[in-house]
């Protein structure tokens, strides 16, 4: 399974924030956000590097894809985590949507295949404009 990773300078609130209007420019929000390093710290009382993940989600996009096959659904929101590094940088990173929606139903449709290329470009074009941005 490969997913897309990429270090990007800088701390994780700054890098957040701008991934969060640069995903906001392609049409995508963000529907749910953990912050994991304080989860475990408050339910465990372990601590771990700052590390969150944002449930992202184009609706019109989204549409399509349950219209296409309602099984699609339990991999949405996408999923893009963010990792503070110790070199001062944070990995964003996210499941390919081809790859998640293949094992949320088996065999792509042509929809499903256009829905999930495009769904990429953007949240590529979205981490890539952040490392420009620095």
């Amino acid at each position: 399974m490969s997913a897309y990773r990429k270090n990007i300078q800088g701390g994780i609130e700054d890098v957040e924030t701008e991934l969060v209007r640069s995903l906001g420019q392609r049409g995508f929000g963000v529907l749910g956000r953990i912050a994991f390093h304080e989860v475990i710290e408050q339910k465990i009382g372990r601590k771990i590097e700052p590390y969150v993940r944002l449930g992202v989600c184009n609706p019109k996009l989204a549409y399509e894809a349950l219209e296409a096959e309602r099984g699609v659904g339990a991999v949405l929101p996408c999923a893009v985590a963010l990792r503070e590094l110790p070199e001062g940088a944070v990995e964003v990173a996210f499941l390919r949507p081809e790859e998640a929606f293949v094992l949320a139903v088996g065999e792509l449709n042509p929809t499903l295949e256009r829905l999930a290329s495009t769904v990429e470009v953007s949240l590529r074009e979205a981490v890539e404009e952040l490392e420009v941005a620095s």
